[in-house]
C-alpha cells in the first residue's frame, strides 16, 4: 500500500470541506452586498431571487454533470481494470456501460427527488441567492 497516496486522500478529505465552507461563505457575503444595493421593494427582491433561481439550476446542472462524470469513471475504472487484465471481454463492456448508465438514471428517479424533497424541504430554508452561493462553490 503506498501510505503516501494514502495520506493525500486523506489530507483531501479534510481540506475540500474547509475551502468549500471558505468559497460559499465568500460568495454568500458578496451576494448580500449586491443584493443589499439592490433591493427596493419586494417585487425587486422577487425578480431578483427568480433570476438566482435560474442561475441556480444553470450551475447544478454544471456541478452534477461534472459529478457524473467523476462517479462513472470511479466505476468504469474498475471494468477497465478487469479488461486490462483479461478477467472481461471489451464486448461485455458496452453493456455494462448502458445498465451503469441506466441503474444511475433509475436511482436518481427513484431516490434521488426523495432526497430532494427532504433536503429542500426539511433541511434547511434557502433563498435561490443563498443556495446559489452555496453551490457556486462546489464548482
Amino acid at each position: 500500500m503506498d501510505w503516501g497516496t494514502v495520506g493525500k486522500v486523506a489530507l483531501g478529505w479534510v481540506i475540500s470541506p474547509i475551502l468549500g465552507f471558505i468559497g460559499a461563505f465568500i460568495f454568500k457575503t458578496i451576494m448580500d452586498k449586491i443584493l443589499s444595493r439592490m433591493q427596493k421593494g419586494l417585487d425587486r427582491l422577487e425578480k431578483i431571487e427568480r433570476i438566482f433561481g435560474i442561475l441556480l439550476i444553470l450551475v447544478i446542472s454544471w456541478t452534477q454533470i461534472s459529478r457524473a462524470g467523476n462517479d462513472s469513471a470511479n466505476a468504469l475504472g474498475i471494468m477497465y481494470g478487469l479488461i486490462e487484465t483479461g478477467q472481461l471481454t471489451e464486448n461485455l463492456s458496452g453493456y455494462l456501460v448502458a445498465v451503469t448508465g441506466l441503474l444511475k438514471g433509475l436511482g436518481i428517479i427513484a431516490i434521488g427527488r426523495i432526497v430532494i424533497k427532504n433536503v429542500g424541504n426539511n433541511l434547511i430554508s434557502l433563498r435561490p441567492s443563498d443556495a446559489f452561493s452555496i453551490e457556486l462553490s462546489t464548482v
